[in-house]
C-alpha cells in the first residue's frame, strides 16, 4: 500500500493536478457522500453500538468537510516575505509532502478519517489510511466512493489489521513523510517513537480530559442538560466527553442536586 501511494505520488497522477483539479474530485466526493449518508450511518451503528439517530447526525457534516478543504485548495497561494534588501526575492510555496499514514480509531471511524483524509488530498498528498481493525467497514466504503469521484488509483489506499501490525508497520515505514494518529497515549507514544526515526513528522490526537465550566449566571438547566450530553453522547467514548466539571460555588447545591437525577433519567 505505501509503495502504491509513494509511485502514485511521484509519477504526478495527484500532487502533479492543479488545485483546482483536485477541488473537483473532492467536491464529487461530497456529493456521492451525500447520497450514501443513510446506509453509512446504520452500518456505522452496527460497527460502534452508538445509536443510529447520533450516527446521522453526525455522518451529515461530514461532506462539508470535503467541501471546505476544496475550497482551500483553490485558495492556496504563495507568499513573499519582506527581505533585508532589494536584491533578493524570497518566495514561499506550499507542496505536498508526499505519503501520508492516517491512523484512525473505532469510536467514530468515518468521521476522524474523513477528518485526516480530506486535508491530507486537498494539498496534493496520497493517502495510507489503517482503520481499526473493530470498524473498518465504512472507512473501506468511502474509499469506494472516492474511487467513484474520479480520485486516481493508488492514491487512496485503505489497509486492515491490527495496530500492532499494520499500525506498527506504518509507524515504521521509512517511506512514510507524515504519520497521523488519534488512539491512545501509549500507542502514540510508541508510534512518534518510531516515525521519528525516519524524521516523518507526527500529528496525533491522543484524548483528553475536557473540563465543562458553569458560571453562576448559567440557566441551570441548560447547563445540566448539556453537561449531561457532553458527558454521556456516544456512551462517553468519544475525546471530547466531558470528564470535568467545574461549577462556580454559587450555583453548586442546585447544579448538584439536578445532574444525578438528569443522568439517573
Amino acid at each position: 500500500a505505501v509503495a502504491a501511494a509513494a509511485a502514485a505520488f511521484a509519477d504526478g497522477r495527484w500532487s502533479g493536478l492543479q488545485p483546482r483539479q483536485r477541488a473537483r474530485v473532492l467536491l464529487k466526493t461530497a456529493q456521492l457522500l451525500t447520497d450514501e449518508i443513510g446506509w453509512l450511518a446504520e452500518a456505522e451503528s452496527r460497527q460502534t453500538g452508538r445509536c443510529v439517530r447520533e450516527m446521522r447526525a453526525q455522518l451529515a457534516r461530514l461532506p462539508e468537510w470535503l467541501e471546505h478543504f476544496a475550497a482551500l485548495a483553490q485558495g492556496m497561494e504563495g507568499q513573499v516575505p519582506p527581505f533585508s534588501d532589494a536584491k533578493h526575492l524570497n518566495y514561499v510555496r506550499r507542496v505536498p509532502l508526499g505519503v501520508c499514514a492516517l491512523i484512525t480509531p473505532w469510536n467514530h471511524p468515518l468521521l476522524i478519517a474523513l477528518k485526516k483524509i480530506a486535508p491530507a488530498l486537498a494539498a496534493g498528498n496520497t493517502v495510507v489510511v489503517k482503520p481499526s481493525e473493530l470498524a473498518p467497514v465504512a472507512v473501506l466504503e468511502l474509499a469506494r466512493i472516492f474511487t467513484a469521484a474520479g480520485l486516481p488509483a493508488g492514491v487512496l489506499n485503505v489497509v486492515c489489521g491490527l495496530g500492532a501490525v499494520a499500525g506498527k508497520a506504518l509507524a515504521e515505514h521509512a517511506t512514510v513523510a507524515k504519520l497521523d494518529l488519534t488512539g491512545g497515549t501509549e500507542t502514540g507514544m510508541l508510534a512518534a517513537a518510531a516515525a521519528s526515526r525516519n524524521l516523518a513528522r507526527v500529528c496525533m490526537e491522543l484524548g483528553g480530559n475536557a473540563p465543562v465550566l458553569v458560571f453562576a449566571d448559567a440557566d441551570l438547566e441548560q447547563a445540566v442538560n448539556g453537561v449531561a450530553f457532553g458527558a454521556f453522547v456516544a456512551s462517553g467514548q468519544t475525546c471530547i466527553s466531558a470528564k470535568r466539571v467545574l461549577v462556580q460555588e454559587a450555583l453548586l447545591p442546585a447544579f448538584r442536586e439536578r445532574l444525578p437525577a438528569q443522568a439517573e433519567g
